[in-house]
């Protein structure tokens, strides 16, 4: 288009600026109610009239000339948004989780859907119903207690009171389980978009959620003129990204056993109306606890702090005793469990991407000993899935084609048809209740056991970890049926003695594989890429002659890949 095309354009446009400016003006001169001159149209109500007048406005500036962009105005950045701090709260959720009430019904035993029955702060249930299911794997066992006004005090009042009081006195151990929750944007890489605390970083390396569970019987009394409860099992768990296990398990029943004593007045009077002091009511109750639970999640943590609730009070440690924060709370009854053979066939079998199901029974064993074999590969960190407690109904992700590590609450025996015929390469069954391990087909023709780490030939191992379990068996060999022993309490001296154990396992790691990685830019192809083939033909010649064959083995696993992938990243 050539200066005299645009330039008639140019005039048109004015003419049509000039036209709907003296439009305008009927409407800016005089007030938009007094009446305009006759015409042969109707004239316009006030409403329309308004309407009129923004009509032509925008039509002016949609012709109005734009003044050209320069390239040196400034750009006005959009404001940043705050990224959010894991671990600047004590804890993120108090949540308690139970039967839905409404499902319930008048049946002997039925299996209920679990659903979250209070939460500080607030949260849709939508947001929690993977973690319920994660809680109550196989739903909730309800069992009915029936009678009649007559014998109430004789068949029912003893069997609610022996519940209350058999929450007032918990039995340590059984009762008690972690859950740690992977989260999805840090498998993906995607730290940018949060920071995390100091505290956080040295305590749980792998930035994971911990639902820090107690779980406790209880009981639901619909209506109490019908005499008709039952017996129901009520999880209390804190989420928090610092692994202070004992603390807040500690809380919970703390919490809970406030609420325990002021219901337990209306059941001394043996009284029918004690029914309307059910767990729905209780539960109603909560808020009396808020003022603690607000206090507590405003703890900002900082190590060497000693902090105190009541009877209850935590001291954050040093932080060169942070690291074994995640791992002391269940390496006691993991080491009491299981020999040292035993351990160490179960970490290889992680170590070496294999697809791993733990199977038992009790809550309390599954998360103890998951937890305290992801924490002893540390600094390696566990990259593929982990499910402490997989959902009964989630079972056929064992399908999935990358390596895992599923705990399962149940009697392997009861899914092991099932789970045969899936048939899939590198599977390992470990059931912690019998000590048997099924392994797949292909995998029995190529043991692993030729490829475990040498880690039963330090002395100083062995020695420690005697003061735990001085069996030198492989029950997963013999494949004998055992009971499981009772949970004690751990003295200062196996307290120190399992500290030592973390290290030794540590500077393993370190020793025989970390401290031979070569970091050099000719390891490296392109802008990211690197020759991992040059990288493991490097280490194989400078590896200890013993740790060849496991080293040949771990270099293929993705737990070694992503590590060494970070560690080129941080230093060169």
């Amino acid at each position: 288009m050539d200066q005299s095309q645009r330039c008639i354009q140019c005039l048109a446009k004015d003419e049509i600026i000039r036209d709907l400016r003296e439009q305008l003006k009927k409407y800016t001169c005089q007030p938009v109610d007094v009446q305009v001159e006759e015409s042969n149209e109707p004239p316009m109500s006030s409403r329309n009239q308004i309407k009129h007048k923004q009509s032509i406005v925008q039509t002016i500036n949609i012709y109005k000339p734009r003044k050209p962009s320069r390239g040196n105005t400034t750009k006005v950045d959009a404001p940043q948004e705050e990224k959010p701090i894991i671990g600047s709260k004590f804890y993120e959720n108090f949540i308690v989780f139970g039967p839905d009430f409404d499902l319930i019904q008048d049946v002997e035993e039925q299996r209920v859907t679990p659903k979250v029955l209070y939460s500080f702060p607030h949260v849709e249930q939508n947001d929690f119903n993977v973690i319920s299911k994660c809680v109550f794997p196989a739903n909730i066992k309800v069992n009915q207690l029936k009678c009649n006004k007559e014998d109430f005090k004789d068949k029912v009042l003893p069997n609610l009171k022996e519940i209350i009081m058999q929450t007032l006195n918990s039995v340590k151990g059984d009762n008690e389980f972690t859950i740690a929750i992977p989260r999805e944007d840090i498998l993906t890489k995607q730290q940018d978009k949060f920071l995390v605390t100091r505290v956080v970083q040295e305590s749980n390396i792998n930035v994971y959620r911990f639902l820090i569970c107690y779980e406790l019987s209880d009981f639901y009394c619909p209506d109490p003129n019908k005499f008709v409860c039952y017996t129901i099992p009520l999880v209390f768990c804190f989420m928090t990204y610092l692994p202070f296990q004992k603390f807040f398990m500690k809380q919970n029943t703390e919490i809970w056993n406030q609420m325990k004593i002021q219901r337990l007045q209306p059941f001394l009077q043996e009284d029918c109306s004690c029914l309307k002091h059910d767990t729905k009511f209780m539960i109603q109750k909560m808020d009396k606890c808020l003022t603690q639970l607000m206090d507590m999640r405003s703890i900002k943590a900082e190590f060497e702090q000693k902090y105190k609730f009541g009877d209850v009070q935590i001291l954050i440690p040093k932080l060169e005793q942070a690291k074994g924060m995640q791992f002391s709370w269940g390496a006691y009854r993991t080491f009491q469990h299981l020999s040292l053979k035993e351990l160490i066939l179960i970490i290889s079998h992680v170590l070496l991407s294999q697809k791993v199901v733990m199977f038992s029974q009790n809550k309390g064993l599954l998360s103890s000993v998951m937890m305290t074999v992801v924490s002893l590969i540390y600094p390696f960190e566990f990259a593929p899935s982990l499910a402490i407690l997989l959902p009964i109904e989630q079972i056929d992700q064992v399908q999935a084609p990358s390596p895992y590590f599923f705990g399962i609450l149940g009697n392997f025996k009861d899914f092991q048809d099932r789970l045969n015929d899936y048939n899939e390469e590198d599977l390992s069954f470990i059931d912690l209740d019998h000590y048997t391990l099924n392994l797949s087909q292909q995998q029995s023709k190529s043991p692993l056991k030729k490829y475990f780490p040498p880690l039963k030939k330090i002395k100083s191992l062995r020695n420690m970890y005697q003061n735990f379990n001085s069996s030198r068996e492989n029950r997963f060999e013999k494949k004998r049926k055992q009971i499981l022993q009772g949970y004690l309490s751990m003295t200062s001296d196996q307290k120190e003695n399992s500290r030592e154990i973390q290290k030794i396992f540590s500077n393993f790691w370190q020793t025989t594989i970390i401290s031979i990685i070569p970091i050099e830019h000719k390891y490296k192809t392109g802008l990211t890429g690197l020759n991992m083939n040059l990288i493991v033909a490097t280490m194989l010649e400078r590896c200890p002659k013993e740790c060849k064959i496991f080293l040949n083995e771990f270099v293929q696993s993705p737990i070694f890949s992503s590590y060494v992938d970070k560690k080129y990243e941080k230093e060169l």
